[in-house]
């Protein structure tokens, strides 16, 4: 979990953000519902995704 928080202070993001899975948006850390699919079935915490998928998960 550390190399993930280092990693996302790196790129200059927020470990309180959600990411979709789905098409890879990040959006503020209190929605729970992705504006881009218009879905929350892919809405993951930023360091559960990159845990879940790894860092090359964030460049699809």
């Amino acid at each position: 979990m550390n190399d993930t928080m280092q990693f996302i202070d790196e790129q200059g993001l927020c470990a309180m953000d959600n990411i979709c899975a789905f098409c890879i948006t990040l959006f503020d850390g209190w929605n729970r519902f992705c504006p881009a699919c218009k879905d929350y079935k892919g809405v993951m915490a930023l360091p559960d995704f990159i845990n879940t998928y790894g860092k090359e998960g964030l460049k699809r």
